[in-house]
């Protein structure tokens, strides 16, 4: 009675009179009361989150017009809901109200940092459909579960308080990050379906006429019509735009690690794969602008290989070059590396030397010159062929690595010498043909741990 009654006239009094109030100490054993409910409600709130987070396993998901969902955020809402209303119904003093407000919203984030966890860290054991209901879950809740408890949360303040302020900015970035984290533990499920399929790309196999790249774009095919059933739609379309990102990047990546001999053939094969990746996904609602990037680099990479006779590849080089001037010297040192036959040293010379002079013209246009397919496209060479630092960053890294030198000790600085390093580097540059754990391709923000070794 004493916290439902004697509290609210209370504090209405200094109210009244825009007055602060003290707190009252003859109602201090009331307030060690409130404080004490307060506990147990977070304990009790923590409690029902973390069954909730767990009923997301094992319950049976419904379909509906927007996909695959449980009832698992409905009934965390709802339970959140249920503590407003308590405090509405027994007219709890404004005080204890945000505290219970905020104890919601500190548990709304655990909940989110939850599933967060279990999403990138067990993916792999994950279900598409645990993973595909958990994204369209959290999507409804970013989009009407925790706007509808704010608004909530603000009548009842402002009826208190017309000047309160209730920011849940933060919970709404948490649920957005589960669907981002479910969407790429699809993708990597994705990728961890086709690991052994790259792997046989670009190998005297693929050369002679396998159907690796049918079967990569098949198990994609299939991933799709799946997603376009259960999935929201957006982020069918996030995943598809996401796993053509991946894709050229692995592409690329797996192509310069191959070394496989560039032969007459090489060119037709190549190409015969981009054909097969671009009916895909066009077939799958990737429109021709937006899959302009992903074909303007894999294409343009494909020209070069066509023929290393002067005349006719340096056209093509000149249009590669303007549009990846940063990496195009690299490139070509792969193709010159690796084709068949090889040409004599007197017209290595003179394609290295072409092709400088055309790269050092472009490199000072092509930043204002790009278009933005090209500057996309850019971001997945840079991938394979970080660009090279500049001056700026040369001189802080230098820096960086004096002010480490004068702290650490002298006997971590000898720990690793000349010979380690080497050794180091020989253990990790051996690959075989078909081993692809060398390729990270299931990152997400950084597509590979490693860059490629530098030729000169």
């Amino acid at each position: 009675t004493q916290s439902t009654w004697d509290l609210p006239r209370y504090y209405l009094i200094f109210d009244e009179f825009e007055a602060a109030h003290p707190e009252p100490d003859v109602h201090e054993n009331v307030n060690i009361l409130m404080q004490s409910f307060i506990r147990q409600v977070q304990k009790k709130l923590k409690e029902w989150c973390e069954r909730i987070h767990e009923s997301e396993l094992t319950a049976t998901p419904t379909l509906e017009s927007t996909g695959l969902r449980t009832d698992a955020h409905v009934n965390l809402f709802k339970m959140m809901h249920q503590q407003l209303d308590l405090a509405m119904t027994n007219n709890l003093p404004l005080v204890y109200v945000k505290q219970l407000v905020e104890v919601c919203r500190e548990e709304l984030i655990r909940f989110a940092s939850n599933q967060i966890e279990r999403l990138s860290k067990r993916w792999s054991d994950l279900s598409l459909e645990v993973l595909v209901t958990t994204i369209n879950n959290s999507s409804l809740s970013e989009q009407k579960f925790i706007a509808e408890f704010l608004d909530d949360i603000k009548t009842y303040l402002s009826n208190a308080s017309k000047e309160e302020e209730i920011n849940f900015d933060d919970v709404e970035l948490s649920f957005h990050e589960i669907a981002k984290t479910g969407l790429e533990g699809i993708l990597n499920s994705m990728f961890k379906d086709i690991e052994k399929l790259v792997g046989e790309l670009y190998t005297p196999k693929w050369l002679e006429g396998s159907t690796t790249m049918l079967d990569i774009t098949a198990t994609f095919d299939s991933y799709f019509k799946d997603l376009y059933e259960i999935l929201e739609n957006f982020y069918v379309l996030k995943a598809i735009k996401e796993c053509a990102d991946r894709l050229v990047a692995t592409l690329l990546f797996r192509f310069f690690q191959s070394n496989l001999p560039i032969k007459p053939n090489f060119h037709d094969r190549y190409m015969a794969d981009i054909a097969q990746i671009e009916k895909m996904f066009l077939l799958n609602s990737f429109t021709e602008r937006k899959l302009e990037a992903h074909m303007l680099v894999l294409k343009g990479l494909g020209k070069l290989l066509r023929t290393l006779d002067l005349r006719s590849f340096l056209p093509d080089f000149i249009v590669f070059a303007s549009s990846f001037p940063s990496c195009s010297m690299e490139i070509l040192k792969y193709i010159m590396k690796n084709f068949v036959p090889q040409l004599d040293k007197k017209s290595q010379k003179e394609l290295l030397d072409e092709c400088e002079q055309v790269v050092e013209k472009f490199k000072h246009e092509a930043p204002t010159q790009q278009t933005s397919a090209e500057k996309s496209a850019q971001g997945f060479l840079n991938k394979v062929f970080p660009p090279a630092p500049t001056k700026e960053m040369q001189e802080i890294e230098k820096a960086n690595e004096s002010a480490n030198k004068k702290t650490k000790p002298e006997k971590v600085q000898k720990k690793k010498g000349k010979n380690t390093e080497k050794e180091e580097y020989s253990q990790t540059s051996k690959k075989s043909e078909n081993d692809f754990e060398g390729i990270p391709v299931l990152s997400g923000a950084d597509l590979f741990g490693e860059s490629l070794p530098k030729l000169e």
